[in-house]
């Protein structure tokens, strides 16, 4: 491991990484009212907005546009973590929503910001913070727990590494790394500090996915000649293939109970979507159809699954009932459309879609097939539009050729609500927990 520096020094940090612009405090609750999101054009800026009142505040900016940081919220929704990037040094530290209690927890000399994945993630409790960082050579990764500024050094000499994943408890961290020669998924205990190579294997093992009680991780591999989806217990490290055939199979979607696994796989001669039961290994053909069926994302309950299809020449949105296996037509969504986004009740889904021409954010009822639409022709179709937790809400990031800007919907309405632009690139956005803020 390099060398790193941890420091208390509250008023040091905010002098010179941050300078905070205005102090929020905070207001009333209403459920999923707070949206945040980082922008850059003279420099790096964070805001906030209360959708219900329809203001946007600036909460903090970075004062020289010629450093690097990141900005990541906490999913608690009450602080936010910054790495900021000064010459060859990395400096980790994190503030509370209200632009107070900034800290300084750890600086890396001779350590880089990653550019092509978050530096810093959150644990899903709010307790820790994962770092991954790049001397230009390879990465190493480490976690800081957040309240005291302890360091625990997990791992280094990575190479080619893919942003860690959070087990569902904050116990584990699960990476992708070529630090062995080949591509491997690697387990950290955070706790303990152990870390081992969970698929150990000259084959090609990727795209490492947490099951809901973090006891399993699904990932791909082509270690039987063919790609195969494998389960692993992270406990006793047993590894079980669980699709098992000579064609391909990928994609792995977690049920939300944990008990099945839906994917892709064109075992029949054509691409069709499976479940498998991780308990007894049973496999059914969900779509069971001549046409191309991908995309498969379960619905909050595991009732339903959305997935795309190619019927006819025409790509649409269908909903499958996982109890009766009977598909619904809802939409035909058109080019560009990359996951349909469940509502956190599941009764809606939000795409955005390229169709007849005009790029626009949809949102369809999945019982009535009611469908609402706004266009813009500047959406990126790389942006997925994001639920509020109370579900009434979709917030988008519009970029056009010079600027960007944030767009609120309030669905139920149908109209189009806050809109905020800047020069330079938005990015980062995220609903926060139940919070709304005003000027003090």
């Amino acid at each position: 491991m390099r060398s790193f520096i941890v420091l208390a020094s509250v008023a040091l940090w905010i002098t010179t990484a941050l300078v905070v612009i205005v102090t929020l405090v905070v207001g009333q609750t209403i459920p999923g009212a707070v949206l945040a999101f980082e922008t850059r054009d003279s420099g790096q800026a964070v805001y906030i907005t209360d959708v219900n009142r329809g203001h946007f505040v600036q909460l903090a900016q970075l004062p020289d546009p010629a450093e690097l940081s990141q900005w990541i919220w906490s999913p608690d929704g009450l602080h936010i973590g910054v790495v900021t990037q000064r010459g060859d040094t990395s400096i980790i530290g994190v503030m509370d929503l209200d632009g107070r209690h900034a800290q300084q927890l750890a600086e890396f000399p001779e350590f880089r910001i990653c550019t092509d994945i978050p530096t810093i993630v959150w644990s899903p409790d709010s307790r820790r913070i994962a770092i991954t960082l790049d001397s230009g050579d390879y990465r190493e990764i480490s976690v800081i727990e957040v309240a005291t500024g302890e360091l625990h050094e997990l791992a280094d000499q990575l190479t080619r590494t893919v942003s860690p994943m959070w087990s569902p408890d904050s116990t584990h961290l699960a990476f992708q790394t070529s630090r062995d020669g080949n591509s491997e998924i690697h387990v950290a205990d955070v706790v303990s500090g152990q870390l081992y190579n969970l698929t150990d294997n000259v084959a090609f093992d990727s795209s490492p996915t947490w099951s809901p009680d973090g006891i399993h991780l699904a990932f791909q591999t082509s270690r039987d000649g063919n790609n195969e989806i494998y389960v692993a217990d992270v406990v006793s490290g047993q590894l079980r293939n669980l699709t098992d055939n000579t064609a391909f199979d990928g994609s792995p979607a977690w049920s939300p109970d944990g008990t099945r696994l839906a994917f892709q796989t064109n075992r029949d001669g054509n691409n069709e979507i499976y479940v498998a039961d991780v308990g007894d290994g049973a496999l059914h053909n969900l779509t069971n159809s001549l046409d191309f069926d991908s995309n498969p994302t379960w619905s909050p309950d595991g009732s339903h699954i959305a997935f795309l299809s190619e019927h006819d020449g025409t790509r649409g949105l269908y909903a499958l009932d996982v109890g009766t296996g009977n598909p619904r037509h809802l939409f035909d969504v058109g080019a560009g459309v990359k996951v349909p986004i469940w509502s956190p009740d599941g009764s809606r889904i939000a795409l955005v879609s390229l169709r007849d021409g005009a790029r626009g954010l949809y949102v369809i009822d999945v019982i009535t097939g009611e469908t609402r639409q706004w266009t813009d022709q500047n959406l990126s179709l790389d942006n997925l539009p994001s639920w509020s937790a109370d579900g009434n809400w979709v917030a988008l990031i519009s970029t056009h050729t010079e600027s960007s800007a944030v767009f609120t919907v309030f669905v139920d309405a149908g109209a189009l609500g806050n809109y905020f632009s800047s020069v330079g690139q938005i990015s980062n956005l995220a609903w926060l927990s139940q919070r709304t803020a005003r000027r003090s």
